[in-house]
């Protein structure tokens, strides 16, 4: 039994790369593919307005979008910011009262 990959598992795997990235730049853009592949024959000022309103609309959304991502990584920033200045606080009194300790057994020695 040969070992090794199946054959044509790599043409496979580039097909659904170029499939999935298709998808992914149609779902960013809003737009389908038939939209973006008008030539320039279509001229008509009707069409063309419908169009950039279409872009407009996919820009306004995906504009919604990231300032929707910005805010929610912006506020886990800040907790994890909080988090550690609660950890800093904590370790920064836990640090003098073994000082005041270290100090205390120093007395007791001497």
């Amino acid at each position: 039994m040969p070992g090794g990959r199946p054959k044509g598992s790599v043409n496979r795997k580039r097909q659904e790369d170029s499939n999935s990235q298709r998808k992914l730049t149609s779902s960013l853009t809003g737009l389908s593919t038939s939209r973006s592949n008008r030539t320039r024959d279509d001229s008509e000022s009707d069409t063309e307005q419908d169009f950039a309103s279409e872009v407009n609309q996919s820009v306004d959304r995906l504009r919604r979008t990231l300032l929707r991502e910005i805010n929610t990584l912006q506020d886990d920033f800040n907790k994890v910011i909080l988090d550690l200045r609660h950890t800093i606080d904590e370790l920064t009194t836990e640090n003098a009262t073994l000082k005041q300790k270290c100090a205390a057994l120093d007395q007791k020695i001497v």
